[in-house]
């Protein structure tokens, strides 16, 4: 009997230990499911202003680029109306001298006599060099050449401010890098000509499948980077080349260049080397996302002797590379 009783109250105290185990595992678990629940919600929470503040980057790159558009566009038209505005003093010259010039037609008609038409003649040819007739004739056509540049020079603002706007389409094309290049230069020549010049040495490339909208924000993300590195004046330099599979973009400055232990981390969301309010760290991360949708490849390292250099390698043909992805 007694050995009954002892096993009896073991078997109890083990069903009581069971039922505390059974019950903290029940509390661990409720626990549990709640921190998960609120980890999936911090983690939505989080994705939601990740997507925010990307926005909020393209459009504080709107906004930049537009108040550089506007001054650009100033320039040209600027010079347009000046232009116009010589042409139109031109041209009353040319009427004076016209209407003398009717003048002495109708005297030729009346059969004035030689004298008069001398004078006339002595008249028309003094009012000639007076008002410059041959330079104006020139002239004008110099002027008119150079309000059709502005104009075109207008009009590749305008377009390129478009490409850049549609972004967010996918609309791949067969593109000279080159010419892409070239059109994100002069989309922020205005934010960076006052602080740096701009060298380019452009390999003979082939044509590329891709958005242009979209390298022309990465491109636009690595040259304004470039152009805040550097403390005073510098140099931007751009070189491009191709091999048999990849077209490649070199971007290399005078700035102070990568820290060693930054290097690996400068394409992370919200990871920035510059101070409180002066960026939000996305701007390389963008770009790195756009290269990634393009196939390709983008690594920053330090240049020798230099500052910072940014290599982007991009598919020649992305489409052969969609087609070997879906085998």
């Amino acid at each position: 009997m007694i050995v009954n009783s002892d096993y009896k109250k073991a078997y109890e105290r083990q069903q009581k230990a069971r039922e505390r185990a059974e019950g903290l595992l029940e509390i661990r678990s409720r626990e549990l499911f709640d921190t998960n629940e609120s980890l999936s919600k911090a983690f939505d929470d989080l994705k939601n202003h990740k997507a925010h503040l990307v926005q909020q980057e393209k459009l504080a790159s709107i906004g930049l680029l537009a108040a550089g558009v506007a001054h650009e566009i100033n320039n040209p038209i600027g010079f347009i109306r000046s232009n116009l505005e010589t042409l139109e003093k031109y041209l009353e010259s040319i009427r004076l001298i016209l209407s003398a010039y009717a003048q002495l037609s109708g005297q030729l008609t009346q059969a004035a006599v030689t004298a008069e038409l001398s004078d006339s003649l002595e008249r028309i040819n003094l009012l000639i060099k007076d008002r410059e007739l041959d330079f104006i004739s020139e002239d004008a056509v110099s002027c008119i050449k150079e309000s059709l540049s502005g104009t075109k020079r207008v009009e590749d603002i305008v377009r390129n401010l478009k490409d850049f706007s549609r972004t967010d389409k996918d609309e791949r094309l067969s593109l000279n890098i080159n010419q892409v290049i070239d059109d994100s230069i002069n989309l922020v020549w205005n934010e960076i000509k006052y602080k740096c010049t701009v060298k380019m040495f452009y390999g003979d490339l082939p044509d590329i499948y891709a958005c242009a909208g979209q390298l022309n924000q990465v491109l636009i993300n690595v040259l304004m980077n470039s152009m805040q590195a550097m403390e005073t004046s510098g140099e931007i330099e751009i070189r491009t080349s191709a091999d048999s599979e990849y077209v490649h973009i070199d971007i290399i400055d005078d700035g102070p260049g990568f820290p060693e232990q930054d290097i690996f981390n400068l394409f992370d969301p919200f990871f920035t080397t510059k101070g409180i309010k002066e960026g939000t760290g996305l701007g390389l991360y963008i770009s790195h996302g756009l290269v990634l949708k393009h196939r390709g490849k983008i690594v920053a390292a330090n240049e020798a002797d230099r500052g910072a250099r940014i290599t982007i390698s991009l598919p020649i043909d992305m489409r052969a590379s969609l087609r070997s992805e879906s085998l």
